[in-house]
C-alpha cells in the first residue's frame, strides 16, 4: 500500500493513495504449471494553482487486474495463456479543464509462445481486447486484434540474428478523442476528434546481437507503415481566450523506418576495474499523407569513456544532434548541437 501524503510543489497540490497486490501459485492444470496474478486500485488527485487560488483539479479513480497461466518448459518451449481487465474514471476540473469526464473499461485476453532450440528458434503472440470510452461528448467502443511473430538463430558463438512482423491495432485515447481545452504544459490548446477510428500498423523489426571477448554489437532496423495514423498536428491558428496555439488530433496515413546501434570495446580490466569505450547511435525519418509528422526527433551519435573503479565509476561523454529541418507545418528546423557530459 502506498499513500503520497498532501505536498505543495511548484503551485500544486498532490494527493495519491495506492493499493497493489502481485502472487502466484504452483498448479496442474491442463497444459499449465503455475498461475501469476497482478492487481491494483489507484485515487489520484491534483491539483493546480493559479497564484493562490485554485485552478484546474485533475481526478482519477480505478482498478485493474491481470492473470497469467503459465505453460512448462517442455523440450524449449515456453508460453503463457492471460487475461487482462481495467476500469478508470477520470476528470478534469475548472477553466483549463483539458478532458471531460470519462469513463474507460477495457478486457483483454492474450498468448505468448517461443520455442528455443539453442541455435534457433520461433516466437509469437496473439491479443483480442474491448475498449469502450464514455464521456459527455460521446461513447465509443473499439475492438482490436494484434499478433506478432518472429524467428532467431544463433549462428555461432557470441551472435544473435532475430527479425520479426507484427500487425497491431490500438484504439484511440480518451485525449485523442474528447480533448478540448488549454494544455499549459504542452504550451497548446488541443481539440480531440470523438470520430477517430482505431490506429493500425504493420512493421518489420531485424535484430542483431554480437558479444564475445572484449566487444559487444547491438543493431536495430525497423519499418512500420500505419493505416490511421492519430497525430496532434498544428493548425497555425491561436485560441482566442488562452493565446495558446491550436493543435488537432488528426488521422492519416504514415510510414516510419530508422535505427538504433550500440557498440562497446572493453579496452582495459585488472580485478573489479575496467575501462570501456562505448558508442551509439539513432535515427528515424516518417512521412505522413499530410507531410513529415511533428516533433521527429534528429538523428544523433554518443561517444561514452566509462571508467569502473570498483566503488566509484566516472563518465566523460560528448554527444552530436544533427539539425533538423523535415518539419510539420507550422514547426519551425531547430539547429544542431553538441553536448559533453562528465560524471
Amino acid at each position: 500500500v502506498r499513500h503520497s501524503f498532501p505536498t505543495r510543489r511548484s503551485s500544486d497540490l498532490l494527493k495519491q493513495t495506492r493499493v497493489d497486490a502481485r502472487g502466484g501459485a504452483d498448479l496442474a492444470f491442463g497444459p499449465f504449471e503455475k498461475i501469476k496474478f497482478a492487481g491494483g486500485w489507484a485515487d489520484y488527485k491534483h491539483t493546480e494553482f493559479e497564484g493562490g487560488d485554485p485552478g484546474t483539479v485533475f481526478l482519477s479513480q480505478g482498478y485493474e487486474g491481470r492473470i497469467e497461466l503459465v505453460q512448462p518448459n517442455r523440450d524449449g518451449w515456453q508460453g503463457a495463456v492471460g487475461f487482462q481487465g481495467l476500469h478508470r474514471t477520470i476528470d478534469a476540473i475548472g477553466e483549463e479543464a483539458l478532458i471531460p469526464k470519462t469513463h474507460i473499461n477495457e478486457l483483454g485476453v492474450f498468448t505468448l509462445q517461443r520455442l528455443d532450440r539453442d541455435a534457433w528458434g520461433v516466437e509469437g503472440g496473439l491479443r483480442l481486447d474491448t475498449r469502450k470510452l464514455a464521456s459527455r461528448k460521446g461513447e465509443r467502443d473499439f475492438t482490436n486484434v494484434s499478433a506478432s511473430a518472429g524467428a532467431f538463430v544463433r549462428p555461432a558463438d557470441g551472435w544473435f540474428l532475430g527479425i520479426s512482423a507484427s500487425h497491431t491495432s490500438r484504439a484511440p485515447t480518451e485525449d485523442e478523442l474528447f480533448a478540448d481545452g488549454p494544455h499549459p504544459a504542452t504550451g497548446s490548446f488541443e481539440i480531440g476528434d470523438v470520430g477517430l477510428d482505431r490506429e493500425t500498423s504493420d512493421s518489420v523489426d531485424a535484430t542483431v546481437h554480437y558479444a564475445e571477448g572484449p566487444w559487444s554489437l547491438d543493431l536495430h532496423l525497423f519499418g512500420v507503415k500505419f493505416d490511421g495514423f492519430i497525430d496532434l498536428t498544428p493548425t497555425g491558428v491561436e485560441n482566442a481566450d488562452s493565446g495558446l496555439p491550436i493543435f488537432r488530433y488528426v488521422q492519416t496515413g504514415a510510414r516510419f523506418h530508422g535505427s538504433e546501434m550500440e557498440a562497446s570495446y572493453l579496452a582495459w580490466s585488472e580485478g573489479d576495474r575496467s575501462l570501456k569505450l562505448e558508442l551509439s547511435g539513432d535515427y528515424v525519418r516518417g512521412e505522413t499523407d499530410l507531410g513529415p509528422p511533428a516533433r521527429i526527433p534528429p538523428w544523433s551519435v554518443t561517444g561514452r569513456l566509462v571508467y569502473e573503479g570498483g566503488w566509484w565509476t566516472g563518465r566523460l561523454e560528448a554527444r552530436h544532434v544533427a539539425e533538423q529541418t523535415r518539419t510539420a507545418a507550422f514547426e519551425r528546423p531547430t539547429d544542431g548541437y553538441d553536448i559533453v557530459n562528465a560524471m
